[in-house]
């Protein structure tokens, strides 16, 4: 979990009149996030994000928002259709698998997130998944979409934590205090980010700006 990034979102949602419910540490667990979902208009996941492919890769989490899986073996993709796609929480020690630290593609399909205008996946490649013919791109975005989120925002590459952070600031800013739709708030957030990195003389690389997409309602 980013809690820097958490209580920063947080404090501009209070700052906007939005109320916020913040999970982090050891509450962030699944059945506590399940609880917390639930008839909320953004959720907002500052957490790693994991997919394995049929090859089962895992993420390299060096400077980023990636995971390294030192316990699945090359079986777990086939647990889920779509590979391997969660988002981690706080691990309990039990056997339960709805509370085992993992929240799953599979998982995320049977939440009600039906007003949900935004879900953000503020993690490394949570944009991937296995791509079909009649579905498109399955994994966490086509959960998201089925749970009943309007708008999934979401990353194709593994991103920089600090640079992540800076983008999300400047995304929430557009979307409370100007009220700028999906859209707006997207060009916004890179926008900023971009001008920030120039004026601090440090690299312009789309890596640090450009990683995240937005897929659905545009408002």
């Amino acid at each position: 979990m980013n809690a820097a990034e958490l209580v920063a979102l947080a404090r501009l949602a209070a700052a906007d009149g939005a109320r916020a419910t913040l999970i982090e540490g050891t509450q962030a667990t699944e059945r506590n996030v399940r609880d917390a979902v639930g008839a909320t208009n953004i959720v907002h996941f500052a957490t790693h994000g994991i997919y394995l492919g049929g090859d089962c890769r895992p993420v390299d989490a060096s400077g980023s928002r990636g995971i390294v899986l030192t316990q699945l073996g090359a079986g777990a993709a086939d647990t889920d259709p779509n590979g391997l796609s969660a988002l981690a929480f706080a691990e309990t020690g039990g056997e339960d698998p709805a509370n085992d630290g993992l929240l799953t593609s599979e998982e995320i399909a049977a939440l009600d997130l039906g007003t949900t205008d935004w879900a953000v996946l503020s993690a490394c490649e949570t944009a991937l998944g296995d791509v079909t013919s009649r579905e498109g791109v399955l994994g966490l975005r086509r959960s998201f979409h089925l749970a009943g989120a309007r708008s999934v925002i979401m990353s194709l590459w593994r991103v920089d934590d600090d640079a992540t952070t800076a983008f999300m600031e400047s995304l929430y800013r557009a979307r409370l205090r100007r009220h700028a739709d999906t859209i707006d708030a997207m060009y916004a957030a890179m926008r900023e980010t971009l001008d920030a990195r120039r004026r601090a003389g440090v690299s312009t690389s789309p890596y640090y700006w450009g990683a995240f997409i937005a897929a659905g309602d545009w408002r």
